[in-house]
């Protein structure tokens, strides 16, 4: 039985392009989901990893599909 994405819960990605690899690089391959739409989930980083203009790091946060990720692939529902 595949586990579902929910709010709340935790994800595994992989990188898919070179961007993606980068990103998780950068910013860890387990993410926390915000909230899930019918077709997209938001995401958030566990540390806060983006750097802003005035030095401040704050949590990277962003949009991915539920299904056929250019940049990203869901690896693993964790919780």
């Amino acid at each position: 039985m595949e586990r579902r994405v929910k709010r709340g819960g935790m994800i595994r990605l992989k990188g898919t392009s070179d961007y993606g690899e980068y990103n998780l690089l950068e910013h860890g391959e387990v993410w926390e989901v915000k909230n899930v739409g019918k077709f997209a989930a938001h995401i958030k980083s566990l540390q806060k990893t983006y750097k802003l203009n005035s030095g401040k790091k704050e949590y990277d946060q962003r949009l991915i599909p539920l299904n056929d990720g250019i940049d990203f692939e869901i690896v693993e529902v964790i919780y």
